[in-house]
Formats: structure tokens, C-alpha cells, sequence
């Protein structure tokens, strides 16, 4: 894809351990940029901004998780070990607005996720599965954002 090769936008693969069918399916693209989400879309401050911190989130990640039900996690950063992080930019958060995270750590046996929230932070538990909130402005001063 042209504007992937000039660098305008960044491709996120569906998650898969078999990274040939990684590259068969569905992918997602975002602004190398997030300036370039008001080129391409000017009214994206009227009542876009989620995806707009979506895009800044997942820059690094090389992968996105997708379920046929449509559960998802915004981001799969595959570093030394695999780290999922979803965007809801919401002032509070419960279970129920994550359970892409919760699907995908029971599938591949991850223990810890992250969720980048508007404002909220704590730690949502399900069985042995630990999701922690990281408000915006926290994980942007971290700058790495998976640092402790």
C-alpha cells in the first residue's frame, strides 16, 4: 500500500502465533501521525478523540486482536513477552467494557493487560487475570507506557 511504504500510516496484523496467517488476515491502519487525523478528517474533535488516542496508543504495537463476535484489543505489543492494551476513553471503567482483553488473555494465557483510560486508574480482576487502568496522561509521561 503506498501511503504504508511513505510512512503516512502504520499496519497492525491481526494477532495469531502463526505469523504467516498474521499476514493472510484482516489488518488495520493508522496515521504514522495522529496530525494526520485532522487532514484526513477535521471534524475528528467533535466527538472523535477516542480514536484519535487510539492511534497515539498503539504506535509500537505490531498487532491487534479481533474475535469473529467482534471482541477486541486495540493493541498486542510482542516485546520480550505478550502485552495487550485497549484504548476506552471513558471516565470509569468495569468488566464489562473490556472483555476483548479478558477473551484474549484467557486464549493465549496472558496474566496482565492494560486499558488506557480517560481518567480512571485501578485494577479490574477476573479469576487470575489482572487488567490494569492507566489514565492518558500517566501512560503518555511514561513515555514507553509498558515501563514500571
Amino acid at each position: 500500500m503506498y501511503f504504508v511504504g511513505s510512512f503516512l500510516l502504520f499496519t497492525l496484523y491481526n494477532f495469531s502465533s502463526n505469523l504467516i496467517t498474521s499476514e493472510k488476515k484482516m489488518k488495520k491502519y493508522y496515521p504514522a501521525l495522529p496530525a494526520f487525523s485532522f487532514a484526513m478528517e477535521p471534524e475528528i474533535l467533535k466527538g472523535k478523540v477516542s480514536r484519535l488516542i487510539e492511534s497515539l496508543i498503539v504506535r509500537g504495537a505490531k498487532f491487534f486482536y479481533r474475535t469473529a463476535t467482534g471482541k477486541e484489543v486495540d493493541g498486542i505489543f510482542t516485546n520480550k513477552k505478550i502485552i495487550p492494551v485497549d484504548v476506552k476513553y471513558i471516565d470509569a471503567l468495569r468488566i464489562k467494557n473490556v472483555p476483548g482483553l479478558f477473551s484474549f488473555m484467557n486464549r493465549h494465557g496472558v496474566k496482565k493487560g492494560y486499558v488506557v483510560t480517560r481518567y480512571f486508574a485501578g485494577k479490574l480482576k477476573k479469576n487470575d487475570k489482572v487488567v490494569e487502568a492507566i489514565p492518558l496522561l500517566e501512560w503518555m509521561l511514561r513515555r514507553d507506557g509498558l515501563r514500571h
